[in-house]
């Protein structure tokens, strides 16, 4: 499938960062880290996989926020890794 990889936090459980060859190994990597959770569970995404999100949603996900990735100099090819699913920066500040 690929890696992925769940971090307890205060408030709720961080999954990510998921990176996987294609989708489907992407949602079967959160969804054998999510199988019987109890807390609060919280994935970051990255807005170039919209079809990854879409699969979240189905298995019940809901987005709370967005934020926007901002860079300078970089071009916008810098963030999109075709096998990159979810990231932990954003939680993790």
């Amino acid at each position: 499938y690929g890696f992925a990889m769940a971090t307890p936090r205060q408030n709720n459980m961080l999954i990510g960062p998921v990176l996987a060859k294609e989708k489907t190994g992407a949602i079967a990597l959160v969804q054998m880290l999510t199988y019987g959770r109890q807390e609060a569970l919280r994935i970051d995404l990255l807005s170039h996989q919209p079809d990854f999100r879409t699969s979240l949603e189905d298995i019940g996900f809901h987005i709370y926020e967005t934020s926007p990735i901002m860079l300078l100099g970089a071009g916008e090819q810098a963030v999109r890794r075709p096998n990159a699913f979810a990231i932990t920066s954003q939680a993790f500040g």
